[in-house]
C-alpha cells in the first residue's frame, strides 16, 4: 500500500506532506498520545454536547486540561514534535525562499521557523494537517476513545517501544 499524501494552503502558506513510514509514524503518535492523554483524561465522561458547551464557555473551564498539557510539553519535546511532524513535509511560504519553489522542511527547525515566521497559528494548523494525514481524523479512532476516557490510563503508561504501529 502506498503512503498517503495531501496538500493544503494555510494562511497563504502551501503545505504538501507525505505520510510518515509506519515506524516513524508510530513513534510520533506515541509521543502525541503520551502528551495528550493526561489532558484528555480531564474530559472523561463528557458527552459530545457537553464538550461543545465547554468549547463555547470561558477558557477557565479548560484550566485542568491546559495545565496537564503544559506540564508535559517541554521545550525539547516541542522541538522533537516539530522535527518529526514536518519530516516529510514541503512548503511554499512568502517569507521563505522565492515564494514559488517548494522548500523541504525535513524537520529542520531553522527552515520551519523561516516558513512560519510571524504566523505561529499557521504552524499549529499545519501540524494538525500533517497529523490528520498521518493518523486520520482526530475525532475518530484512538483520539475519540481518549476523549471519552477509554484507554487513557493504558496509553499514558506505554513506552515509545511498545507504541510502534501506525493507524
Amino acid at each position: 500500500m502506498a503512503l498517503k499524501s495531501d496538500q493544503t494552503t494555510i494562511d497563504g502558506i502551501k503545505i504538501r506532506t507525505v505520510q510518515l513510514r509506519p515506524r516513524a509514524g508510530g513513534k510520533l503518535q506515541a509521543k502525541l498520545l503520551r502528551l495528550l492523554a493526561p489532558a484528555l483524561a480531564s474530559f472523561k465522561g463528557i458527552t459530545a454536547e457537553k464538550f461543545d458547551e465547554l468549547m463555547a464557555s470561558d477558557l477557565s473551564d479548560f484550566a485542568p486540561a491546559l495545565s496537564a498539557l503544559a506540564s508535559g510539553l517541554t521545550d525539547d519535546l516541542f522541538d522533537t514534535l516539530l522535527r518529526e511532524t514536518f519530516a516529510t513535509t514541503k512548503a511554499i511560504a512568502p517569507g521563505n525562499g522565492d515564494g514559488k519553489t517548494w522548500t523541504e522542511l525535513n524537520g529542520d527547525l531553522e527552515t520551519i521557523d523561516l516558513t512560519f515566521e510571524g504566523n505561529t497559528m499557521a504552524m499549529y494548523q499545519a501540524m494538525m494537517f500533517v497529523w490528520k494525514v498521518n493518523f486520520g481524523d482526530f475525532s475518530g479512532g484512538v483520539f475519540s476513545k481518549l476523549r471519552s476516557g477509554k484507554q487513557t490510563a493504558a496509553v499514558a503508561e506505554k513506552t515509545p517501544t511498545t507504541e510502534s504501529e501506525s493507524t
